[in-house]
């Protein structure tokens, strides 16, 4: 049996009576009730923004009518710089006086922004707490709202496009004026959390070219007034056209982003460059068709004259050698010629740009000089059979038959003087011109020369055979007789004077004395022939040789060959007019070329397009040739139409 079952009231009594003993040991005492013993003024908070000298000022009064002791404490308000560490408040934000009486006047509590730091964009709250400086004080603490805003980067737009421009083709050389994201206010450089050593974003090309975007560490203003953040391109790979998001902090700590489009190009003098110089091998191209080459064809076939001269003087060598003719010779005037020649094709050279101008006088003059000196080479060759010619005329009837009284033993004057032209010497291209027309008159003269005197010996015949029969003629037809006898010696001694082929053309002449005394005596035989058949026959038979007619184209043929042709009048004035006329156009024709190229390439390839790869490069050089051969093509093409030249024909020889 244990105690507690002998004794059980005794016990639960004991417990009863101990209970208020163990709670009166233990209880502590109730905290008095605070007084209200100051309070603020129309204020529901403190709104700051993190900018030195930002101010906010809270007016405290006394609730009791009393003076108390006032003390302003700051909590904690969660403050973070850049990189998220916290940063102590009391550091930077000032709470005055501290402490300070509050009397029945009030009091003014001033809570500012004393310096600044970098830290991160957002809103940060806590509280301003009012409590009593004084011990055993029994006054309410008042809590006010502390609001601190620091501004992050806010920009004016949420697309921006800017142009990169690159000073020299496939570098690294890449300037860009236009590169700032327009904001929308001042940037606070001291407080900003923008850092330049960390890349706001990065942008790409469709071809994988990518390039990281960074904020160069200051602010700048635009022309127009608006704040700007100024930003670089690092690791721009190439021309092109490139995106890309920007990544700026806000307010609130909320990501704005930017879309931002960079048109990569090289600087618009490279494209006009190469568009210029483009042009400018077309120009050349085109200047070595119509030019360097054209003068090298006329330098090639100035060269192969040499090879014709060969050829002509080897004939003249034959056909004069062992004659008096072998001394002529056109060498040394042909070397001056040909000297003269190739100065005149380097002069068309020299003074061409585009194209030959085969209308003006120096073209005109090279071609004069060709055909003066082509001709000449092939009349030398010719020039050997003219003066075996005027050998056979002059030789093979040296017999001048017998010579009018007094003239015995001497030649002929004109047989003489032609005989000359046999006696070589050197001459000018000009003179071996003339020469073999002296030839060819002189062969021509000898020929008349000698017709004349065998139409003279054939009339002295009749007049013999009529002298045969004078007793059977009546007075009046010896008259006539001898008048025609007398005329016939008159004229055998102007032949023999004769010293020139126009002296014989008198002599020759219809209606002359020579034909005068031919018809008196063919008249007489006719008269006397029925008498005297014989004596007719006798001089019938001595017919004429020649004809007057006959005599009349021999003539001609020598007057013919003396003769130079003449010049159509105005040719000088329309030939420069045109050449001037052509000039012009050849410069209209290339400004024109060079501005269409350049206005098509840089529309087509620079303007609102990023320009500066080497496919770029290659389409506005196809451009620039294509225009000029183009504009060249089309020259040719309505040249071959309109005014097609004869195949074998220097230009511009008709």
């Amino acid at each position: 049996m244990t105690t507690r079952h002998k004794h059980p009231f005794y016990f639960e009594a004991l417990i009863v009576l101990a209970l208020p003993v163990c709670c009166l040991a233990d209880a502590k005492p109730a905290p008095a009730q605070c007084a209200k013993v100051f309070e603020t003024k129309a204020q529901d908070s403190v709104a700051l923004t993190w900018e030195e000298g930002s101010e906010a000022r809270i007016e405290v009064a006394s609730a009791d009518g009393k003076e108390h002791r006032l003390k302003a404490l700051l909590g904690d308000l969660g403050l973070k710089d850049a990189v998220g560490v916290s940063l102590p408040v009391s550091q930077f934000i000032k709470v005055s006086p501290q402490p300070a009486a509050l009397t029945n006047a009030g009091l003014q509590i001033s809570v500012t922004v004393e310096r600044t730091t970098a830290v991160k964009p957002g809103v940060y709250s806590g509280s301003l707490i009012l409590s009593e400086d004084a011990a055993g004080s029994n006054g309410c603490a008042v809590r006010v709202p502390v609001q601190l805003t620091v501004r992050g980067v806010v920009p004016l737009t949420d697309k921006l496009t800017v142009h990169a421009y690159r000073w020299l083709p496939f570098s690294s050389l890449w300037t860009c004026g236009e590169c700032a994201v327009p904001l929308n206010g001042p940037l606070d450089l001291k407080t900003t959390a923008l850092r330049n050593d960390v890349p706001l974003g990065g942008i790409q090309n469709k071809e994988g070219g990518a390039a990281a975007v960074f904020w160069t560490g200051g602010q700048s203003v635009s022309s127009e007034g608006i704040s700007q953040l100024p930003v670089s391109l690092r690791g721009l790979d190439g021309a092109g056209q490139y995106e890309g998001q920007l990544k700026l902090d806000a307010a609130g700590n909320k990501a704005q982003g930017v879309s931002l489009s960079v048109d990569a190009s090289d600087i618009v003098a490279w494209p006009i460059l190469v568009i210029g110089a483009s042009v400018w091998l077309g120009l050349r191209a085109q200047r070595y068709i119509n030019v360097t080459r054209a003068v090298w064809l006329l330098r090639e076939e100035e060269a192969a004259l040499g090879d014709d001269f060969k050829e002509s003087q080897r004939r003249f060598v034959e056909g004069t050698r062992a004659t008096p003719s072998a001394g002529y010779s056109i060498s040394e005037a042909l070397k001056n010629e040909r000297r003269a020649l190739r100065e005149k094709i380097s002069g068309l050279q020299t003074n061409a740009t585009l194209s030959l101008d085969t209308a003006g006088e120096p073209y005109q003059s090279m071609l004069a000089a060709f055909k003066k000196i082509r001709e000449a080479i092939a009349l030398w060759g010719d020039f050997t059979d003219e003066l075996s010619s005027l050998r056979a005329a002059l030789g093979t009837q040296a017999d001048a038959g017998a010579p009018p009284p007094n003239y015995e033993g001497q030649t002929p004057a004109l047989l003489q003087a032609l005989a000359s032209l046999l006696v070589g010497r050197s001459l000018t291209l000009a003179d071996l011109t003339q020469t073999d027309a002296d030839v060819r008159a002189a062969i021509a003269a000898a020929q008349l020369w000698h017709t004349l005197k065998d139409r003279l010996d054939k009339d002295s015949e009749r007049f013999q055979a009529l002298v045969g029969f004078s007793a059977q003629l009546t007075q009046d037809q010896q008259s006539r007789l001898t008048a025609a006898g007398q005329k016939l010696a008159a004229e055998r001694v102007g032949l023999w004077d004769a010293g020139t082929a126009e002296s014989l053309s008198g002599i020759a002449s219809p209606g002359g004395d020579l034909d005068s005394a031919e018809q008196e005596l063919r008249g007489l035989l006719s008269e006397v022939g029925g008498a005297h058949p014989a004596a007719a026959s006798a001089a019938l038979t001595t017919g004429d040789l020649i004809t007057h007619g006959d005599i009349g184209l021999l003539s001609k043929s020598f007057a013919k060959g003396a003769e130079s042709p003449a010049e159509p009048a105005g040719d000088a004035e329309r030939e420069q007019f045109y050449a001037r006329a052509m000039r012009r156009w050849d410069r209209r024709l290339t400004l024109l070329a060079f501005a269409v190229a350049t206005l098509g390439g840089l529309n087509q390839y620079y303007l609102g397009k990023p320009f500066g790869t080497v496919k770029d490069y290659v389409a506005l050089i196809l451009i620039g040739l294509g225009t000029r051969v183009a504009l060249e093509a089309a020259g040719a093409a309505f040249g071959w139409l309109f005014r097609a030249a004869t195949p074998g024909q220097l230009p511009g020889h008709a």
